[in-house]
């Protein structure tokens, strides 16, 4: 009877116990903002610069808020995508005060980075003044 064991013993540590193979599921899909997992009756947008997708009121809820924070140049919302938003993107989102908003900040941005136009430093003027070597350093607004 020990013999019997012994061997059935020395097969047990011969066999290899194989584990069932998992199946992995499919990785749901997310929006980028809320986190949330797509639906078949979600409405979704797909981002024409980098191509990732959110849920179509997250990404207004995204851009108006980034907007309303001054960012500017506006980009993708996913951790690692530093892509920039074309503007078509942006124009079929959100409002057309917050688009308003939007072109001055880009235009501010383009203006900050010329070094030979300056803006008017009064308050609410709009005015911009190109800053040559014949000016005498005066600016007078329209």
């Amino acid at each position: 009877m020990k013999r019997q064991q012994i061997k059935i013993e020395e097969e047990k540590k011969q066999v290899k116990v194989e584990q069932p193979i998992k199946e992995e599921k499919p990785q749901e899909f997310a929006c980028l903002v809320c986190l949330e997992a797509f639906t078949e009756d979600g409405e979704v947008y797909p981002l024409e610069s980098c191509e990732h997708i959110c849920h179509t009121q997250c990404l207004k809820i995204y851009l108006k808020f980034e907007i309303e924070m001054g960012k500017c140049p506006m980009i993708c919302p996913a951790e690692n995508c530093n892509k920039v938003l074309i503007e078509n993107d942006i124009k079929q989102l959100i409002d057309k005060e917050s688009m308003e908003k939007y072109h001055k900040y880009v235009l501010n941005l383009s203006l900050e980075q010329q070094k030979d136009i300056s803006c008017c430093p009064s308050i609410r003027c709009n005015y911009v003044f190109v800053v040559g070597d014949k000016g005498n350093g005066i600016f007078r607004c329209p």
